[in-house]
């Protein structure tokens, strides 16, 4: 081999060599930079797949207070201090029209222990009866505002009746008029009583 000849393969063996470090120093930082990049891809997509675990059970928590919210504000009721006749009285007034409603009276019993088999209980009822003429729709109206009153109220008893008097008379098609006997039984917890358990 020719001195020319080598310094060709020389000059080619440097050239190869410098393109290889170039090539080397410019596809490195690339390289890292995109390797850098992925990793950060994977930890954005990984706390993404966190956030929608974290949305869905949050919304399953969402849910569940709404549930509980429900079930207190239907079934848990407020036991007040006193009987509220007035209140109680006011709630279950219907609009005396004498088409819906021809009658409508309160009368309360005698105030009696609520619970009547525990001695440990310290609540009292006031028996309440409401006594009405009128068409069963503001029956059953008065009946449920009883029942969704935020306080206490027992529904006892329901006698409803078809009288004579009213027999012919209707107040539309197919609605005759009821005389209706409601028994209903305010709840309350006196003061002293409250103080002594506590």
């Amino acid at each position: 081999m020719t001195n020319s000849n080598r310094h060709l393969l020389y000059a080619l063996g440097m050239m190869a060599l410098v393109l290889l470090i170039g090539g080397a120093a410019i596809v490195w930082p690339r390289y890292r930079e995109a390797a850098s990049l992925t990793a950060e891809r994977h930890d954005l997509i990984e706390r993404m797949d966190n956030i929608s675990l974290h949305t869905e059970a949050l919304a399953e928590l969402t849910e569940d207070v709404s549930r509980v919210r429900q079930v207190v504000e239907q079934d848990l009721k407020d036991i007040p201090p006193s009987p509220g006749m007035h209140e109680l009285m006011n709630r279950l007034s219907l609009t005396i029209d004498d088409e819906t409603v021809l009658e409508q009276t309160f009368s309360a019993g005698q105030v009696s222990p609520a619970v009547h088999d525990d001695d440990d209980f310290s609540l009292m009822a006031m028996p309440v009866t409401v006594d009405m003429v009128g068409r069963f729709d503001a029956v059953f109206a008065t009946i449920r505002a009883a029942e969704q009153m935020p306080r206490l109220v027992r529904v006892t008893s329901v006698r409803l009746s078809l009288p004579r008097e009213y027999r012919d008379r209707e107040s539309g098609p197919d609605e005759p008029l009821v005389q209706a006997e409601i028994g209903l039984e305010a709840v309350f917890e006196p003061p002293d009583t409250q103080e002594g358990s506590s």
